[in-house]
Order: C-alpha cells, then structure tokens, then sequence
C-alpha cells in the first residue's frame, strides 16, 4: 500500500493514493516499514471491504497467524470469529464502522467497538478511527483505519463499577436471593458474558444461587453457565 501526504484543492492535508504496487521502492516502502512496525493496528480496506494491508499489531490483536492469514479473511470471517457490539452492547454492522462511513461521505467520529471472540470468549475493546485516501481526481479509494487497544482501561471502569454497584446493592435489601440476583446482573455484559453465584449450604456443597447472561447469548455460553451451575 503506497500513501502519500498530498493537500486538497482548498490547501488543507488529505491522504492521497500514490498508485503503483505494494512494496515498490523509495518513499512508499519506508511507509509500509512504518505501519507494519507501529504498535497500534493499522489496517486498510476498499469499498467492498476487502482488506488491503494489516499490520502485525493487527494480526496478533485478531488472532491472525501472521498480516498475510489476515489479509485473506472477509467481513464473514469477521463474523464468524467474532461477536461485535458498541458500548451499550448494541450490534455494530459494516455500515457503522468509520472506514465504510468515510466511503459514504460522512465524517465519522472515532468508535468504540467490544469483540468477542468465540473460541475463547476474550473479550477486546477498541478505539476505532479511520482516515480516507483519496486518488488524483479527489475519490476516496480506501481507508487506512487505526485501532487503539483500551481493553485494560475498559476492564479497569467495568471492575470498579461493578464493585461500587455490587457493594451498593448487598446493603441494600435483606433479600438475598433478589440482592444475589442484581449483582450477578450487574457483571454482564460491562464485566463478563454471564455470572453465577453460588453458596455454600449446609454440607458445605457448592449450590446455585444466582445466574446472569443476556438474553441473546451466545448458546455455548449459556450451556456453559448453567451447565457449570449445576455441578
């Protein structure tokens, strides 16, 4: 992917798309050298979707073997690899993500994107921003879309709000099966996919005493919270 640093016609900066092939001499590889070793995940895609580069950062936030495993994955491949929401824990499709807006005209502002990954279940928070690169006639031919990595900032807020709900929530009601039950709600989704408590009874045996997931999760997980409740 060769990019250069160009000005529009009204004099400020904009991306543009330098042609000739990836991996060519000069400027455009020191270029490729730079995003292939920044830290972040760099990631470029055209209209379609299909992706153009990724950067190593990318390939190991994803699970990609190496950039050129990730280069071959389609938006179903995404899909399939990976339950993807906002904040709020509202799906987010293609249309909703800054690359694809930038191809619409908009001017996005940066996302943050929860992924889930299904074989494992780990959870990875996102800053998502995205950038246009535009040819000689002022088209935008792709984006080149930036992730920043803020799953230990996010995990540190969910952890402490859901202490601070969890310790409100035991002083509240002498109830404790409907006490157990908001504060096992109140783990997911910020903090977990789903929460089980279990008590001790009176043999000193594990028992369940309370369960949470969405009401749209995924069937492994709620086999696996009941499945485990229930030893």
């Amino acid at each position: 992917v060769g990019v250069s640093r160009g000005r529009a016609d009204g004099g400020g900066g904009r991306l543009r798309w330098g042609g000739g092939r990836a991996g060519l001499g000069g400027a455009r590889a020191q270029e490729g050298a730079f995003l292939a070793a920044i830290g972040q995940s760099v990631t470029a895609q055209d209209r379609d979707g299909r992706l153009l580069f990724a950067n190593q950062a990318a390939a190991s936030i994803l699970g990609a073997a190496s950039p050129a495993e990730l280069l071959t994955w389609t938006p179903e491949d995404f899909g399939s690899r990976f339950t993807v929401t906002d904040e709020h824990g509202r799906p987010i499709a293609l249309d909703d993500y800054p690359g694809t807006r930038l191809f619409h005209g908009l001017d996005p502002e940066p996302l943050l994107v929860r992924s889930v990954e299904h074989a494992t279940g780990r959870i990875l928070w996102s800053q998502v921003s995205a950038t246009a690169v535009h040819d000689e006639d002022g088209e935008v031919v792709m984006t080149v879309t930036v992730s920043d990595d803020v799953t230990a900032v996010k995990g540190a807020e969910a952890a402490q709000r859901f202490l601070a709900s969890a310790s409100k929530l035991l002083g509240s009601s002498l109830d404790v099966e409907t006490t157990l039950s908001r504060a096992a709600a109140t783990a997911v989704p910020q903090l977990a996919d789903w929460c089980r408590v279990d008590l001790l009874d009176e043999h000193e045996r594990l028992v369940p005493a309370a369960l949470a997931h969405p009401e749209d999760a995924p069937d492994e997980h709620v086999r696996l919270a009941r499945g485990t409740a229930q030893r």
